[in-house]
Parts: C-alpha cells; structure tokens; sequence
C-alpha cells in the first residue's frame, strides 16, 4: 500500500468496504440460519429441558444464590413464534433490601461465575445488572430489589438463562411447548 497519501486512503477505504460487506454477508446469513432452523441439532423436548435445568443448577450452585421461584419454558429464536427455539428459565432470587448491598451481593455471583467459566464476551449488550455467556448459553441477571410480583415485600433479583436455539422433535409452533413449567424444587 505505497504511495501517495490520497491513494492510501482510498485503499483504506476500500478494504474497510469489503471487510463491512463480508461482515454483514456472514451476520445476514447467520440469521437466515436460525430464523430457517438450519444448521441446528434435533432435540427431544426433553433433552432441551435437562439441559436447561442443569445448567441453571449449575449457576446457583456456583452462585449459592436462594431461588424464591423458577420456572422453565421454550421460547422461539426469531421471536415469531416460529422454529428453532431455546430452552428459557426464569427465576426470582433472595437478595438484601439495601439497595447497594444488592447491587455487591449480584457482583460477588458475577465474579463466581466467570471464575467457573462465564464470559462476558459473546453476552452481547444488555439493560442487565450482569450478562453473560457459557456454552451456547446466556445469562441476565438483575440485583435485587423489592419485587411488586412477589407481593411487593420480598428483596428478589431476576435470573434469565436462554439456551441455544435447537429444533425441538415434535414441537412445530409455540403452541406445542411447554410453557411455565415449574422448576423451583429443581434449583434448590
């Protein structure tokens, strides 16, 4: 890339083009993928669900956070309703009523779980107090605060664990999943 200093720039220019093209050709085409359910493993609706169920034992064994109330269901990749679909868990944890005790009780899980192998890289942006990502999975945590859905007196904190999109044997439409299933008793 010798010569003149307008000519590097042009050059530049255009490899910084070509190398933004093949991005987006490659992020256009790992969607069309998942939107498809191309590309993905067939799974037993029960295997999406022990996979999911232990994985988020897993995080509150490594965490020692007190589950309040968990529950499991399958949630569409592409939002629409339609195939793949990802093993969700949602959970409400115990936590301190201070709100900066929260907020230090919700950074000493983060640091326990990257010390167990979570990552924020790959976590992409969130609104969460913690997001982060292990094996196809991802995790969204909020500290706890005074939770309305739990009768507006218990301090609890949100959990998210979304698992990698998977076609599910015998589930074609959202409406064949199984929805709210309670884990509670699992994650205790």
């Amino acid at each position: 890339m010798g010569g003149p200093p307008d000519r590097q720039g042009r050059q530049r220019s255009v490899l910084v083009l070509a190398v933004c093209a093949l991005v987006a050709d490659v992020m256009l085409a790992g969607c069309g993928a998942i939107a498809s359910g191309k590309g993905h493993n067939v799974k037993t609706q029960d295997q999406v669900y022990s996979e999911a169920v232990t994985m988020a034992r897993q995080v509150v064994e490594v965490t020692g956070m007190r589950v309040i109330d968990a529950h499991y269901m399958l949630n569409s990749c592409n939002d629409q309703g339609d195939p793949p679909y990802r093993a969700k868990v949602i959970a409400d944890f115990d936590g301190p009523t201070d709100q900066a005790d929260s907020l230090a009780l919700t950074e000493q899980y983060r640091v326990r779980l990257v010390k167990s192998g979570w990552s924020s890289e790959g976590a992409g942006v969130s609104h969460a107090t913690v997001s982060l990502a292990r094996g196809g999975y991802l995790l969204q945590m909020d500290a706890p605060r005074v939770a309305w859905n739990l009768g507006g007196t218990v301090p609890a904190g949100d959990l998210y664990l979304n698992g990698p999109c998977s076609r599910v044997e015998g589930v074609s439409s959202i409406g064949d999943a199984p929805v709210g299933s309670d884990v509670t008793a699992l994650l205790k």
